[in-house]
């Protein structure tokens, strides 16, 4: 007896309602624009609806909005993923000076009010806050 074999192929591309979509804004952070050229440091470290919310822990961990483009307080160096429900789901810093891509870590969300944090190494830690901003135009849909 012969088997006849057939290579896989896709016959439909369908699209449930219950799938979650995506869009990618961007989020400033709201130290880095006070900070701007000289940079400021984030508040100590505080509670909010029993969250604990960070301070920055090294001495050189400030944020600004530098002139060149790097820096905090520029809203398209940080790429939010955003369901539809408004909620992030994913955020990265990107053109940070002496690094590429930062992962950040979403404390807490509290309606458009975001609360994250960016490492490097063990001894640098920075504690940002920002609202999500429009429609990032360069990552319409994902990170």
């Amino acid at each position: 007896m012969k088997k006849k074999y057939e290579s896989p192929r896709a016959v439909a591309d369908l699209f449930y309602p219950e799938e979650s979509i995506s869009s990618c804004y961007n989020i400033a952070c709201e130290y880095g624009i006070m900070g701007g050229e000289k940079g400021i440091h984030a508040p100590n470290a505080f509670t909010l609806d029993g969250v604990t919310i960070p301070g920055d822990l090294g001495a050189d961990d400030t944020h600004g909005k530098l002139s060149a483009g790097s820096g905090c307080g520029w809203a398209e160096n940080q790429i939010a993923e955003v369901d539809s429900n408004g909620k992030v789901t994913a955020l990265k810093e990107v053109n940070v000076m002496n690094h590429k891509i930062l992962d950040c870590d979403v404390i807490k969300q509290d309606g458009d009010t975001v609360y994250w944090t960016t490492q490097s190494g063990k001894n640098r830690l920075w504690s940002h806050m920002g609202k999500i901003g429009p429609k990032s135009g360069s990552h319409p849909n994902m990170l």
